[in-house]
């Protein structure tokens, strides 16, 4: 669950907060790779770091610590063999790709991303799109690359691409149709104007300092998403805190990141995540055992990220606290125009 929060492609939130911002925001600007990389794998790190001495402190205080017998595992090492020529090329096919969503939009004015070349027109998902076409097309045998021979003698080698058309078929397609349902939700909130009212009746929390508001929102997403899907959350709750971000002065990004980061702290329930559901599925642990601890974690994890918010966000996301940017308030003007006619 940490792991995944760590790049916008890690888990479900993350996919949904980059489908839903250029929706609700078609001004705003793009995260990138780096800049989510610069925010979240500190925190995610540190976050670890915390979880595993917690862990270390609640269990090995009961329970005695023992030794792997690692000839296991050196055992199912030699059994995968030498490294063959298809892993070669996904391994280089993938390291490519992470590159270039590094590099995209560049490190500074000076270094600007590869994208320039493409007006900034290109994003992360045509990258993905590209090397996906990319494995139909290599093969999976060295030889297949100097000759396609048919399959007879000679010493040629059949040319077999490493992704075929019927891969199609063992795609999750429930997990895509659940973030286009989810999208189309959010575009139903937004434009029907439920989220410009939410936010009216929640004038209040102009009042509140931010540090508390940005505890308050971390506390309710992470425990609401214990119990229902995250990305079934994240759907939900990202257009209407975009929308209350907007209404009280405050820049949106401010809320929809550290709501999005939210969604995956589910340590609590065995039904939570999947992660959660194969360690319950072992048999090792109780219902109780889990969320005893899940629930201290769920507090380590949304302090920490709380005050990570406060302090790292703004730099980075380039956000002002207190001033709702040019980009949110032309939009939010237009879904108010739009909702009232």
């Amino acid at each position: 669950s940490l792991g995944g929060t760590t790049t916008p492609i890690g888990t479900g939130p993350n996919l949904v907060l980059l489908g839903l911002l250029p929706n609700l925001y078609p001004d705003a600007p793009d995260i990138s790779f780096i800049k989510w990389l610069g925010f979240v794998l500190p925190l995610s790190l540190l976050l670890l770091l915390l979880l595993w001495l917690f862990l270390a402190f609640v269990y090995t205080r009961k329970y005695a610590v023992r030794k792997f017998n690692l000839d296991k595992f050196r055992a199912q090492y030699a059994a995968l063999g030498r490294i063959r020529f298809v892993e070669v090329s996904i391994l280089a096919a993938g390291a490519a790709m992470a590159l270039l969503w590094l590099s995209r939009t560049g490190f500074s004015a000076e270094l600007p991303g590869w994208t320039v070349w493409f007006d900034k027109r290109v994003k992360d998902g045509s990258v993905a799109m590209a090397f996906t076409f990319l494995l139909f097309l290599l093969p999976t045998r060295l030889r297949a690359c100097c000759c396609c021979r048919g399959g007879g003698g000679g010493g040629g080698a059949r040319y077999e691409p490493i992704l075929v058309v019927d891969d199609i078929h063992h795609l999750p397609w429930p997990i895509m149709l659940l973030l286009g349902s989810g999208f189309a939700l959010a575009e139903g909130i937004t434009e029907s104007g439920l989220s410009v009212v939410i936010g009216e009746q929640l004038l209040f929390l102009r009042s509140l300092p931010v540090l508390l508001l940005l505890l308050c929102v971390a506390f309710l997403i992470t425990f609401a998403t214990e119990f229902t899907s995250n990305v079934a959350t994240a759907n939900i709750v990202i257009p209407i805190l975009a929308a209350i971000a907007v209404t009280i002065g405050q820049n949106p990004l401010l809320l929809m990141v550290p709501a999005t980061i939210c969604c995956s702290f589910a340590f609590m329930m065995p039904i939570s995540t999947p992660p959660n559901a194969i360690v319950f599925a072992s048999g090792k642990l109780t219902v109780k055992a889990m969320a005893s601890v899940g629930v201290c974690l769920n507090v380590v994890a949304i302090v920490l990220t709380t005050v990570w918010t406060f302090v790292v966000l703004p730099p980075i996301f380039d956000v002002q606290t207190g001033v709702v940017p040019p980009w949110a308030n032309v939009t939010a003007m237009a879904v108010v125009t739009s909702a009232q006619q």
